[in-house]
């Protein structure tokens, strides 16, 4: 195989015809910076049981890579150690993994699951952004560490659960009583602040928002997010019956008389009671003729 090893750093890989599997020698404890970078004809990496670090860049760019054994002697992923690897569909890090580097899986289109061991307790920032296809996950207790933007730009990720000293599961309707302001800033800057520039708005968005907006966070680029995907919010409070975040859209976002009449036909259609009710008391305090109220 075209490695080459100095010392016990593997520095690089040269392609050769034919070949889409390895295995990197034992004796190798350290896969270096770029070691693999780029290498686009790669499908499955085996690493021994000696590597101890994955070096910065080391699969950036390996676009054909489907799978990577990393096993539980990897300590570090270094910063986006798998950066642009679109085919890399599962991911299991090993047992002993602690750091996982900034962007390290950014931009891995194809990532539907990732198994978080409990041994990692430093995520970089945007450790994981843009894997469009991530649905779930789950982080570890020990998860002491964490940068902003981690999951920015997962459009489809619907639950996202964190450590119980944190917030306990999440996201939920119900979480955003017991939560503190700080911890959903926290939740809002860990997915993206940009959330206005998004066409897709998954419900985990959707409750940030909702939520922040509940506890009164009031920070300018948060508000113009809030403003822009106000139908989205209006959508979302009435489906969840989330009145704190419905009355807030009202005071922030004001509505026109038709499209307050529009809200109420659909919290009414979707037995949304308390919005309901909300709705058809701003109709009243504008002075507006309400017509065949619901009985409740």
């Amino acid at each position: 195989m075209g490695f080459t090893i100095e010392g016990h750093i593997l520095t690089a890989y040269t392609e050769e015809p034919g070949v889409t599997a390895v295995t990197v020698p034992d004796g190798v404890r350290t896969i270096g910076w770029g070691a693999f970078r780029e290498q686009t004809a790669l499908t499955a990496v085996t690493l021994p049981p000696c590597v101890g670090t994955i070096g910065r860049s080391a699969f950036k760019g390996c676009t054909s890579l489907t799978a990577v054994r990393i096993p539980g002697t990897v300590v570090e992923v270094g910063p986006s150690a798998f950066d642009g690897c679109t085919r890399l569909a599962a991911l299991r890090l090993g047992d002993g993994v602690e750091i996982i580097g900034k962007c390290a899986f950014d931009g891995c289109t194809s990532l539907t699951t990732v198994t978080i061991p409990e041994s990692v307790w430093q995520i970089g920032v945007g450790a994981f952004a843009h894997c469009t296809r991530l649905r779930s996950v789950t982080l570890p207790e020990r998860v002491w560490e964490m940068g902003q933007f981690v999951f920015s730009g997962c459009t489809r990720l619907t639950t996202l659960r964190l450590p119980a000293w944190r917030v306990g599961p999440y996201p939920t309707p119900a979480l955003y009583a017991s939560l503190s302001i700080e911890d959903q800033i926290d939740m809002y800057r860990l997915f993206s602040h940009r959330l206005q520039e998004n066409a897709i708005f998954p419900e985990t968005r959707l409750r940030i928002l909702c939520g922040l907006l509940a506890s009164g966070y009031r920070e300018a680029s948060f508000l113009a997010a809030v403003r822009r995907s106000r139908p989205h919010l209006l959508a979302y409070a009435i489906r969840s019956d989330d009145v704190p975040a419905l009355r807030a859209i009202l005071r922030d976002a004001p509505l026109s008389d038709r499209d307050l009449e529009t809200l109420i036909v659909r919290a009414a259609e979707q037995d949304a009671k308390a919005c309901y009710i909300v709705l058809v008391g701003e109709k009243k305090k504008r002075g507006l003729l309400v017509d065949g109220e619901r009985r409740l």
